[in-house]
């Protein structure tokens, strides 16, 4: 993925955007596309999943976390 410099908001969109067309998304990948270190992708993973969390109780996507592929993905809420 050739990416260019990103700021804060560009970026947490973008991964937003990749979640949505259910690509599955590791953070040592996602640092290497953005040029950022694992702690800013976990804190942008978490706005991500306080977007969901505060948009609705019955959101329609959760963010989880996949053990056994390591990543993460969007997945239909099933509350």
């Amino acid at each position: 993925m050739t990416m260019y410099h990103f700021n804060r908001t560009q970026r947490i969109l973008s991964i937003f955007l990749r979640l949505f067309q259910q690509e599955e998304l590791q953070v040592r990948q996602i640092c290497d596309d953005y040029h950022v270190s694992a702690k800013t992708i976990y804190r942008d993973l978490q706005e991500i999943r306080c977007f969901f969390c505060n948009s609705s109780p019955e959101s329609e996507y959760v963010l989880i976390y996949k053990k056994e592929k390591n990543c993460f993905l969007l997945q239909k809420n099933t509350k």
